[in-house]
């Protein structure tokens, strides 16, 4: 496989974007978030008032009600965070990959019947420590989630190559179409609707975001129904000029 190169060309538009992006951020969150705490109270202020009177269809509606803003709010806390990444980077420093995908594993309070498997290199990689746990969080996370395998396994694997670390990480899962393979990294995007799901689809977006605009390294998806998911993604192993370029 050729060698992985980082192409910085576009920075100086990505902060330009990103700064509108983080006020955008504020605004909209600012305003909705007091609009959303008023309609859960007044649904609560509802449902006092009516007492024995309610039904228990209006009661249902008004349950629905306060689950729908709170999804609203996992949102606008979603996309606060994820305004908020890299704002502040933490200096680089040796990343294990072994020792911390087994330290992170065990912090993740993961059912017993799935399996790891840990294969490839212990690259030398200095990093934002920080910044990669999220990445595996959200990707380990994902894959123990979306699960339905008998016996789920997971497969994570870490390849050196001269400038940068080709990780991947593998499931056994139901899969996911091609034709979602475009949008499965796009905000609040969820394969299952809505009302079936906690998930606001912020999970992948936070990844991406990371990998790419932060890190200057690149994410894809191989996947079809029924075999399986697995996302391969670059990591440069010297990434600190990149971080130090969203502090301005």
């Amino acid at each position: 496989m050729a060698p992985y190169h980082i192409d910085r060309s576009n920075e100086v538009q990505l902060k330009k974007l990103k700064k509108e992006f983080d006020t955008f951020v504020y605004i909209v969150s600012h305003d909705l978030k007091g609009n959303m705490r008023s309609i859960r109270n007044l649904s609560d202020w509802i449902a006092e008032d009516m007492g024995e009177a309610a039904s228990d269809d209006i009661l249902n509606h008004l349950t629905l009600m306060r689950q729908r803003v709170e999804k609203l709010e996992k949102m606008m806390n979603g996309l606060t965070e994820l305004s908020e990444i890299g704002r502040k980077p933490n200096q680089p420093k040796h990343y294990d990959f072994r020792k911390s995908i087994h330290k992170l594993i065990e912090k993740l309070n993961i059912p017993p019947k799935v399996s790891f498997e840990i294969l490839g290199d212990n690259p030398e990689l200095s990093t934002d420590p920080d910044l990669m746990e999220q990445v595996w969080t959200h990707l380990i996370s994902n894959a123990v989630k979306f699960n339905t395998h008998e016996n789920p396994s997971i497969v994570i694997d870490a390849k050196d190559q001269d400038n940068a670390v080709e990780f991947s990480i593998k499931d056994n899962g139901l899969g996911i179409e091609k034709k979602h393979h475009d949008k499965i990294f796009n905000v609040f995007s969820v394969l299952v609707p809505g009302d079936e799901t906690e998930n606001v689809g912020m999970g992948l977006t936070f990844v991406k975001k990371i990998v790419e605009d932060l890190m200057g390294g690149s994410i894809k998806i191989e996947s079809s129904l029924n075999k399986g998911t697995t996302f391969r993604f670059f990591w440069p192993k010297y990434a600190n000029l990149q971080l130090e370029a969203q502090e301005g």
